[in-house]
């Protein structure tokens, strides 16, 4: 039991974490869709149809780079969600076997 708590504690944080770094790429990610939707002229094109450089960088690499954060960050909720089920499971399967199911 001495070392169910602190493993659920530190599954706990790593879940928090997890969501912190979801919500912040979901945040970068529908920024940069407000930015591309507000600049009238086609994309990498001034008005006049010649090329012009990005004004701050490249909008589709801070997407990128959200998405792959956000999808590292999902995968990491799921396991940390394993190992509370695991704990969970293991927890059941101990009762069950020392007979503390309250009979």
């Amino acid at each position: 039991m001495s070392l169910v708590i602190p493993a659920l504690a530190a599954a706990r944080a790593g879940l928090q974490g997890a969501l912190s770094r979801i919500d912040r790429a979901a945040s970068v990610i529908s920024r940069a869709g407000l930015e591309s939707t507000s600049t009238p002229p086609a994309p990498g094109s001034n008005a006049d149809g010649t090329a012009s450089p990005a004004p701050h960088g490249d909008p589709e690499m801070d997407i990128a780079g959200a998405m792959v954060d956000m999808m590292l960050a999902q995968r990491a909720f799921a396991e940390q969600l394993r190992v509370m089920q695991t704990i969970d499971q293991t927890m059941q399967d101990t009762v069950r076997m020392t007979g503390s199911g309250g009979a």
